[in-house]
């Protein structure tokens, strides 16, 4: 059985097994290409059902699990992350009533072309920066939730106006900058950041930049203003590291940096440190006040 047999197995059982639920396919193209197979539990006078993605627990059948055992934890799942309140279907229609909840990201162009088909989008270099929608105050967790083409079609927004909305309302989470040493020592105070990671060399000191959140910070590098004020009159520009969709390494240009050598830390990091949706670019990028932003 391969697994969207087992996906279709899955649904039927549980669609007879289990009174006021419906189970139905929802595969989803990720970030950077990845394609999961899913489905959807819902029930009656929910409002927000999560998808579950089937790859594990596929695995999990290969290895004996049974389906009604799959089935039940499923079920649980999906019970514990459903909402049950007042907004109804038609108030995320009304984009009044959203507007204040949608966000912007960035992910890479290339990687994303089948993507960027279905979603509003803008480009910013070679990368593009994406509308989602941040559902974590009706689902009462962290959930978020990519807009797509025919969601601002039924709002009656144009792209442009969209994204700039979006812009603006992640733009007041606010932006953090913070040397990487400090934030070595607060995760991992055993290791001697300074000595280990060689930080103080000729490459001078690294920060990270998120955003105030840090969910999917690495839209912060396209603040120009906030770039501007790091870079001050200190240097001729900086280097932007990209090492996620969630935030950057920002290194001030001291005339000694190699870009072939950042742009391999870059590719090495991202593959053996990152899973293929976290993966924002593999090369660098700079910023200075003078000539703006360039491809390293």
């Amino acid at each position: 059985m391969n697994l969207k047999e087992f996906r279709n197995v899955l649904i039927d059982y549980i669609n007879s097994n289990y009174e006021d639920r419906e189970a139905v396919e929802n595969d989803a193209i990720k970030n950077n290409g990845l394609k999961l197979t899913g489905i959807v539990i819902k029930r009656p006078n929910v409002l927000v059902s999560p998808s579950i993605y089937l790859e594990n627990y596929y695995g999990r059948y290969i290895s004996g699990e049974s389906i009604s055992e799959i089935a039940n934890e499923l079920i649980d799942l999906a019970d514990g992350n459903q909402f049950e309140g007042e907004l109804c279907q038609d108030d995320f229609l009304d984009f009044n009533k959203v507007k204040d909840n949608v966000r912007i990201k960035l992910i890479n162009t290339k990687q994303n072309e089948e993507l960027l088909k279905s979603i509003p989008h803008r480009a910013f270099l070679d990368l593009s920066e994406v509308v989602y929608c941040d559902v974590s105050n009706i689902m009462g967790m962290s959930a978020t939730m990519v807009v797509k083409n025919e969601y601002m079609e039924k709002w009656g927004i144009s792209a442009d106006n969209l994204i700039d909305i979006a812009y603006e309302n992640t733009k007041r989470n606010g932006v953090t900058i913070e040397d990487i040493t400090n934030i070595i020592g607060r995760f991992s105070p055993e290791v001697d950041s300074g000595d280990t990671f060689e930080l103080a060399d000729s490459r001078g000191k690294m920060h990270v930049m998120t955003l105030g959140k840090s969910f999917f910070g690495a839209i912060s590098m396209t603040y120009d203003d906030v770039l501007d004020d790091f870079v001050k009159n200190e240097c001729r520009g900086v280097y932007i590291i990209p090492s996620s969709i969630h935030e950057v390494i920002l290194l001030k240009d001291n005339g000694q940096i190699e870009a072939n050598t950042l742009n391999m830390m870059i590719n090495c990091v991202n593959k053996e440190n990152l899973g293929i949706e976290e993966i924002l670019s593999s090369h660098a990028y700079y910023y200075s006040s003078d000539d703006g932003y360039s491809i390293v």
